[in-house]
């Protein structure tokens, strides 16, 4: 998504606020739905045995996706789910550059499905967003046990965006999110002025 059609969802949206005793009944709404066409799906995370705090994934040099796995008592799962995750899961930890590479040890993210609910199978009745539900464990490769277990849960509200990649996506950028948030930030880009 890039940053003007964001901008422009976030200005939107905070007309709508700071308007809304001014706007006829269900305009918010609509201007709120608008805003989640253009987010897409997300992200969030529920802890289970956290992670050490402070920056532990700093010496890291390189990250590793096992293969996704689904859980024994996840009910009905589209067979080529699993594959999907782990390839978007793949994508997003490449496309962030959280790893130097190099030598050194390797982080491995190990995720296992235990819930997929589509807009159409939803629990709430009239509800139009999709969920899916991975417990994801982070270890250092060659050591059996975990340094971290969170249930991390991709979400889409999004009428025209509830597809399974979609959901993949917003269930990477919860993993994406927990990664970088316990490793130190990098350094911002030096910008030299144009020598012309």
């Amino acid at each position: 998504m890039s940053g003007r059609i964001l901008a422009r969802a976030l200005v939107l949206t905070a007309v709508a606020a700071g308007a809304s005793a001014c706007l006829p009944p269900g305009v918010g709404t609509l201007i709120e739905k608008g805003f989640v066409e253009v987010r897409g799906g997300w992200g969030e995370a529920r802890q289970v045995q956290p992670l050490p705090p402070g920056p532990v994934l700093d010496r890291f040099r390189s990250v590793k996706v096992a293969r996704v796995e689904r859980s024994a008592d996840v009910g009905p799962l589209p067979t080529a789910l699993p594959k999907l995750v782990e390839t978007e899961l793949g994508n997003a930890i490449r496309e962030a550059k959280l790893f130097p590479g190099g030598g050194g040890p390797t982080l491995v993210v190990r995720a296992r499905l235990t819930g997929h609910w589509p807009a159409a199978n939803s629990f709430s009745p009239g509800s139009a967003h999709s969920e899916l539900v991975a417990r994801v464990e982070f270890l250092e490769e060659g050591r059996g046990a975990p340094l971290g277990i969170y249930f991390v849960r991709g979400v889409s509200s999004a009428i025209a965006r509830n597809s399974d990649e979609n959901l993949g996506r917003g269930l990477a950028s919860g993993v994406v999110e927990l990664i970088g948030s316990r490793r130190t930030p990098p350094e911002p880009e030096k910008t030299y002025p144009d020598p012309r």
